[in-house]
């Protein structure tokens, strides 16, 4: 197959699209690689170049005409020759068709043929997350994503499609949390702001919602994509109905601010004892950042009550260090994000952190207090809380604090060896 791109591989759009989708398709690609928009790219000029000479093909029906003829004749070429001239680049344009098509798993497989060549190649995992979106396999999309944003953290579409599964897979905050970076990256696609409108009626956020859709439709109309602003403008109407009905919101608020916030920590504990692999993540996403800020705060005051209660040491010291595996735990997990360049948060540090110093004080708990324990017993539940503690830590690391496979080993190492060593120095 020719390695030289397609005209509607290009502008991502199929054979069969109108003028009209050609030009929406140009307009979105081209703030995505104008040199102007991405200085920091050196492709980036390149790329502008092939979408500005596509379009120009496309859009003029003449000059379409005549290609298309060109192109359907080296489709048959292709055809007859593909066994044993397909490289990287024809598998990842192959895939981009058949995902024009709506043929994804098959898509899905020329990926990952391109990917078994080039695991850097961030615009293949990219294009992939969009199939299994299709295929409503939302791990699989979280994943991609996730490698995307490690390879190229200003892809605004790899964290579109990050909030799309987290909110079709229920975790609605965390979707907006990411429709909001898309946003912050490229401010001028409608779709963000729409679907981070439903994520705010799913939170009973009706102002926010409408607000949203009142900025989607104007970048709608500024694109002349009117098909979708009838339905839009439905929905603010409704939501202004409902707004107007939720005089009593306020009280459902300070309900959930507080009664609330002792539920979703009995839920967030819940979900990390029920899921040892990937319970830590789960809870995480299920809370808002408030609430996940307040809950990892929670866990490090009972950290350090259990200090308090083990009668080793003055309070001061034992306030101390309840506070000092908290504290060191949450800075790890930011340092290790900024070393990695790693998307994440600091709420997420102070979550894990809280989780963590929770079960270090409990380790040190369960030996420093005056118990009557068998020491089989109390070797055993010790090595029990040890393994639990590394092999949360390690979950915590790669999960929510997305760093490095070698940063995580080596900050689970340091954490487990200082525990160690002071067991056996106090004990």
């Amino acid at each position: 197959m020719a390695n030289s791109q397609n005209y509607y591989e290009i502008l991502q759009v199929s054979q069969n699209a109108t003028l009209q989708e050609i030009k929406i398709a140009f307009r979105r690609l081209a703030r995505q690689y104008h040199p102007d928009l991405h200085p920091n790219q050196p492709t980036a000029t390149e790329q502008f170049k092939k979408l500005y000479q596509a379009y120009e093909v496309l859009n003029d029906p003449q000059q379409r005409q005549k290609y298309d003829q060109e192109i359907n004749l080296q489709f048959v070429q292709n055809d007859l020759e593909e066994t044993n001239h397909f490289n990287q680049q024809d598998f990842y344009h192959r895939g981009i068709r058949k995902t024009q098509n709506k043929e994804y798993e098959s898509a899905i497989e020329d990926y990952n043929k391109v990917i078994q060549n080039n695991p850097n190649f961030w615009e293949v995992y990219l294009k992939r997350a969009e199939a299994y979106y299709q295929l409503f396999k939302d791990n699989s999309v979280l994943e991609d994503c996730q490698t995307v944003l490690r390879l190229n953290p200003n892809s605004s579409q790899a964290y579109y499609f990050l909030g799309l599964s987290r909110q079709r897979l229920g975790y609605t905050q965390s979707a907006i949390d990411a429709y909001n970076k898309a946003i912050k990256i490229d401010n001028k696609m409608p779709q963000f702001y729409q679907k981070r409108g439903y994520a705010y009626e799913e939170l009973a956020n009706y102002s926010q919602a409408i607000n949203n859709f009142k900025m989607a439709i104007s970048l709608y109309r500024k694109n002349r994509e009117a098909q979708n602003i009838s339905v839009i403008k439905q929905k603010i109407y409704d939501l202004t109905q409902k707004k107007q009905n939720s005089k009593l919101q306020w009280l459902t608020n300070i309900i959930d601010n507080t009664f609330g916030l002792f539920l979703k920590f009995i839920l967030a504990s819940w979900l990390i004892l029920k899921h040892p692999q990937e319970g830590l993540l789960l809870a995480f996403m299920s809370l808002d950042k408030i609430q996940a800020l307040l809950i990892g705060i929670i866990y490090g005051l009972i950290a350090v009550w259990l200090w308090t209660i083990s009668h080793k040491l003055l309070l001061f010291y034992e306030i101390i260090l309840g506070l000092l595996p908290f504290i060191s735990i949450s800075l790890s997990s930011g340092l290790g994000r900024r070393l990695t360049k790693s998307y994440g948060y600091l709420v997420g540090d102070i979550f894990l952190g809280g989780f963590a110093s929770l079960l270090i004080s409990l380790i040190f708990y369960v030996n420093l207090s005056n118990n009557n324990l068998p020491e089989a017993i109390l070797l055993s539940l010790t090595f029990i809380l040890l393994f639990y503690l590394g092999y949360s830590l390690k979950n915590g690391y790669t999960q929510i604090s997305n760093i490095s496979s070698k940063l995580n080993v080596l900050f689970v190492t340091c954490v487990l060896s200082l525990i160690i060593y002071f067991l056996i120095v106090w004990l």
